[in-house]
């Protein structure tokens, strides 16, 4: 179970890596986003912007989960 969950956190990392370097701030309330990544918005039902605390939160409660799933695998193993 270990290396599905490294591989899922990898995808959702360079899936969130990959749409925040399509996406430019060109002012105080103004986000561009690429036409590649606008298709893929409009294609896949919308898009969601999220600050780095929340990314952060995630990525902790994701780590979180990890660490609760490893300490739960190891109680019956043994």
């Amino acid at each position: 179970m270990r290396p599905l969950t490294f591989i899922l956190l990898l995808i959702f990392l360079s899936v969130v890596y990959s749409v925040a370097s399509a996406i430019t701030i060109t002012g105080p309330r103004t986000i561009e986003f690429s036409e590649d990544e606008t298709v893929t918005c409009n294609k896949e039902g919308g898009c969601r912007v999220i600050t780095n605390d929340a990314f952060d939160a995630l990525t902790g409660k994701v780590e979180e989960l990890r660490r609760l799933l490893k300490e739960e695998k190891s109680k019956i193993c043994v």
